[in-house]
């Protein structure tokens, strides 16, 4: 679940919810993506602009997120009851790691630090598209004013390839 923050963006219950059904494969780019819905009764998004699309990054494919996938039954993560529980291993896994639990200003590391990282580094990318990008990761899109009232965010996955693609970790 931390490999699939790292790489989408997404918010620690959104990843906790995910159905085996949740994950797709694109026709147009043969590209998995993972649906963000609350199509089933447990779950729940934060806001309207949650429910969303968002491409696999490479890395989760090659590092058999699909195989893992296809291997469950209904729920992706069906040993994580609730997302206290990744609240609660998370301080645990970062200290195996010897990552310290705050940043150097003091901000406390946690699961969704993860979100903002991923948020961050997206944004450093040159002529990276804002409004993608909060299609991506479930914001509201805002630089069009009125106008982003009328996209439904209907963009295609082909079109949201290059923000996911131009992610890395280093």
């Amino acid at each position: 679940i931390i490999y699939l923050g790292v790489y989408t963006g997404a918010r620690r219950g959104e990843l906790v919810q995910l159905r085996k059904s949740d994950v797709k494969l694109d026709e147009q780019t043969n590209r998995y993506y993972i649906l963000i819905t609350d199509e089933h009764e447990s779950q729940k998004l934060k806001t309207d602009n949650a429910k969303r699309k968002i491409p696999l990054h490479r890395e989760l494919i090659d590092a058999g997120f699909i195989e893992y996938v296809n291997s469950c039954t209904d729920r992706v993560f069906y040993e994580l009851s609730n997302v206290e529980v990744v609240t609660g291993w998370m301080p645990r896994f970062m200290a195996n790691l010897t990552i310290p639990p705050t940043n150097e200003l003091d901000h406390i590391r946690s699961f969704h630090s993860i979100r903002h990282t991923f948020i961050t580094k997206c944004m450093s990318e040159p002529d990276v598209n804002i409004n993608l990008l909060q299609q991506i990761v479930g914001h509201e899109i805002s630089s069009f004013g009125i106008t982003s009232n009328y996209t439904h965010k209907v963009t295609d996955i082909k079109n949201l390839l290059p923000i996911i693609d131009a992610f890395g970790v280093s």
